[in-house]
């Protein structure tokens, strides 16, 4: 009975990973044109890539039969396994943090197709950072030297590898009890510039219109040393306003305008779906600072400066490694004196995402 207990303790636990070890799925690397005669290089380049990366790394590798019961399970084709799609939904169900998956192909050139090159892409992917992290193109002759060609091929996987996996020396030495690589504070850096047009509801919403357009313009990084999916960001605004003339008769012979300047600080939280799109939700706060010129039989400018906590969601598509497209709505809450006044603001943006911040 106590065996049973410590059994059920064990599988309710999950799968658990030693400490700070990275879970990697390996995926076959696939022929693409179906060639019976090279059918037996899929093995061949997958066990050198493998054993390679298992030579010099430490990490925990997916096993097959739970990969290709997900495939199965999910409706998903081998032959497709070497897509960048696939292999990010297989690591997402998999719950994977590296993806390494590939190709190969041989062609014939020359004289009666005398001539044999083979090709083999290689891709490695970041699932929770929705990132390739590598991806090359090797061609080496089949002929004697196809072995050592394909040697080095593995070579220059566990060079890309190096970057996010730890050496298995270095990691033995540390010991099984270590916390493995350190995280950087912040990673993933980015810059955004957004345009777009705000709407008021409330308070002051009855005798004050916003202008468009909005413009604005983000800095922001993830924060993995707390959690991968954590982002942190500094966000600026613009945007005038003016009051709404039927609303404000007193103010006919006058002309007055209001510029807007935002400034404020979110955290949020990125959420994955599907293979390119991620869903982040912000909260946050800052300072709206208005000043305001008056013009015609009084001349007049003003400013002050209004304390505005805020929230938000973003809609991401990954348009390619390091550009986004962010489609961007946000609310912020104006307190000024008894009257709170709800800003809505939505924007469509370009963010440019570059390497790490160590």
């Amino acid at each position: 009975m106590k065996k049973i207990t410590l059994l059920i303790l064990f599988l309710a636990m999950g799968e658990v990973s030693p400490a700070g070890l990275k879970k990697v799925l390996v995926l076959d690397i696939v022929q693409t044109t179906p060639n019976p005669n090279y059918a037996y290089l899929e093995n061949t380049i997958t066990s050198a890539i493998t054993d390679m990366l298992k030579k010099k790394f430490a990490f925990e590798q997916c096993p097959r039969a739970k990969w290709e019961k997900i495939l199965k399970d999910n409706f998903l084709f081998r032959e497709d396994i070497h897509t960048r799609s696939v292999g990010m939904t297989l690591g997402l169900l998999a719950k994977q943090d590296i993806v390494l998956q590939g190709n190969y192909h041989v062609q014939e050139s020359g004289k009666h197709g005398k001539k044999l090159t083979l090709i083999t892409s290689i891709r490695m992917m970041d699932i929770s950072k929705k990132k390739v992290l590598a991806e090359f193109t090797e061609s080496s002759p089949v002929n004697n030297t196809l072995f050592t060609s394909i040697e080095k091929l593995a070579q220059k996987t566990s060079i890309a590898a190096a970057s996010v996996l730890p050496n298995k020396n270095k990691w033995q030495k540390k010991g099984s009890t270590d916390e493995g690589p350190s995280s950087p504070v912040f990673a993933n850096p980015y810059i955004r510039a957004d345009i777009g047009m705000g709407l008021l509801q409330g308070g002051v919403a009855n005798r004050v219109q916003v202008k468009p357009p909005y413009l604005g313009l983000r800095l922001g990084a993830s924060v993995p040393i707390i959690a991968q999916a954590l982002q942190l960001e500094m966000r600026a605004g613009w945007f005038d306003s003016a009051p709404i003339a039927t609303a404000n008769p007193k103010l006919s012979s006058l002309t007055v305008d209001t510029t807007n300047l935002l400034w404020n600080t979110q955290i949020g939280w990125k959420f994955p779906i599907l293979s390119s799109f991620a869903i982040t939700a912000y909260v946050g706060s800052g300072i709206l600072y208005q000043m305001n010129h008056v013009s015609g039989s009084v001349e007049d400018t003003t400013s002050f400066a209004i304390f505005t906590p805020a929230a938000g969601a973003d809609l991401l598509y990954h348009f390619s490694n390091s550009v986004n497209l962010v489609l961007s709505f946000s609310a912020l809450l104006e307190m000024e004196d008894s009257a709170k006044t709800l800003l809505a603001i939505s924007t469509l943006g370009i963010q440019y995402q570059w390497g790490n911040l160590e």
